[in-house]
């Protein structure tokens, strides 16, 4: 099935990427150093709202791609953006002010344990995710209709299993 595919594709990308080293290895330094910078009230580019965040647990991956073979793979060499952040964070908003030209998908996952996999149950997830254009959480959006435009996107999490 096709949703297996994805969602190996998924855990795999994500636990690289929560790494950190390989993460700065394939981005380009200028949104290395934007995804180091502080968040500020103003921006342009896109900002991704997360809606749907069951706790405060963990944290908040955001990863956006613009290019078509790379979000059909989850391919972490094209990622254009990522951000890491504390589901704590009152506003639960991403900012790439970098990110100006579009279109772009993105990706969410709450990694609730913080352990930097986006784990599984056999071929289930057990931790939050969503996906730009996704109408459900069983919907795997090509990148035509996950694409969006920089601006504002709200993004919902979707949980398959009730947390403990």
């Amino acid at each position: 099935m096709k949703h297996r595919a994805f969602f190996a594709a998924v855990a795999t990308t994500l636990a690289l990427l929560i790494g950190g080293g390989l993460l700065s290895a394939h981005l380009s330094p200028s949104a290395v150093e934007a995804a180091s910078k502080p968040e500020s009230a103003h921006h342009d580019g896109l900002s991704v709202a997360v809606q749907g965040l069951r706790s405060n647990d963990g944290q908040l991956i955001v990863l956006v791609y613009d290019d078509e073979e790379a979000w059909n793979s989850f391919d972490m060499e094209g990622l254009v953006g990522y951000r890491a952040l504390a589901p704590a964070d009152a506003a639960q908003v991403a900012h790439f002010p970098e990110l100006t030209e579009g279109p772009y998908a993105v990706a969410l996952h709450h990694d609730i344990n913080g352990n930097g996999d986006f784990d599984m149950s056999g071929e289930v997830p057990l931790e939050g995710y969503g996906l730009s254009g996704a109408t459900g959480p069983a919907d795997e959006p090509s990148f035509k209709r996950a694409s969006v435009a920089p601006g504002h996107v709200a993004i919902q999490l979707h949980y398959l299993v009730d947390a403990d």
